[in-house]
């Protein structure tokens, strides 16, 4: 292995703390186009779908050599995936485009209300703060695996973080839009996006070091099954749903997807292509 798993670790972090607050400054540099932001959504959800069914979920199987590795695995996905749909509908964060708000009372005309959009935009950043820690869990486990068997690169890791660089600024952005609506002062834009950003490289560094002693095969097993069903919760309740209520540019929208999902898939063949699939 050229690089320690230290090493990868601390440029996983640094990278996606920039990506993220790339992702909350864009707003700002230029305006967001309704199809080129469903486009992005349509490629994260087929990226993200692909490495979850076919990265985590082989990996969260193939380092088990119990008989029971199916079944604990699939009960992990579920339990990640309904954990995740539980926040979504918890904390509504599946707006990803400047939202169009209406007062909380019709009456009261075409005012938005200050106080909903409050409500709103802490809620988000909540919701998603909790999912960047269980991303950086994520991240940590898919390195983790192919450093205790192999020295090879670790294609799995790259999937991971591949995943989260690419759907970490449509969640900055969401908070921003929500920000920004609410009238609040720039300054608070700023410091919620360097916060934001650095929640996943926090739950990755928490979980580093707080779980290191209990790296073996079924843990990480468990870990990298609850982030498949995260990953597969994320694009099928929060991407999807907001690109599938949309009429127009379907086969765009569509082939972005198929492409996300081919992405995924081309990793797969260069992990395969380099003796790292099956089992270990």
């Amino acid at each position: 292995m050229m690089f320690s798993d230290r090493e990868l670790l601390f440029f996983s972090c640094v990278l996606l703390t920039l990506v993220s607050l790339l992702g909350g400054w864009i707003p700002n540099l230029f305006k967001i186009t309704h199809v080129r932001l469903q486009s992005a959504m349509s490629l994260v959800a087929g990226f993200m779908v692909g490495i979850a069914i076919l990265h985590l979920l082989p990996h969260s199987v193939s380092i088990r050599a119990d008989n029971n590795a199916v079944e604990d695995v699939t009960s992990w996905l579920m339990v990640g995936l309904v954990t995740i749909f539980v926040m979504i509908r918890s904390f509504h964060f599946h707006q990803h485009e400047q939202p169009l708000v209406h007062a909380d009372n019709p009456q009261e005309g075409d005012n938005p209300s200050v106080a909903y959009l409050s409500y709103s935009w802490i809620g988000v950043a909540v919701g998603f703060s909790i999912h960047s820690f269980i991303e950086g869990a994520a991240l940590v486990a898919a390195l983790q695996v192919q450093l205790f068997h192999s020295s090879n690169f670790p294609w799995i890791w790259l999937g991971v973080l591949m995943a989260i660089l690419l759907h970490k600024p449509l969640d900055s952005m969401s908070i921003i839009f929500l920000i920004k609506e609410g009238g609040w002062k720039s300054s608070t834009n700023y410091l919620v996006n360097i916060l934001f950003a650095l929640m996943c490289p926090i739950g990755a560094l928490i979980f580093y070091f707080g779980a290191a002693k209990y790296f073996d095969f079924q843990f990480l097993s468990n870990t990298m099954a609850f982030s498949s069903g995260a990953f597969i919760c994320i694009a099928l309740s929060d991407l999807l749903p907001e690109v599938h209520q949309h009429r127009h540019d379907r086969f765009t929208l569509t082939i972005m997807f198929l492409i996300g999902v081919l992405f995924s898939y081309l990793l797969r063949i260069i992990e395969a292509n380099t003796g790292l699939t099956g089992h270990f």
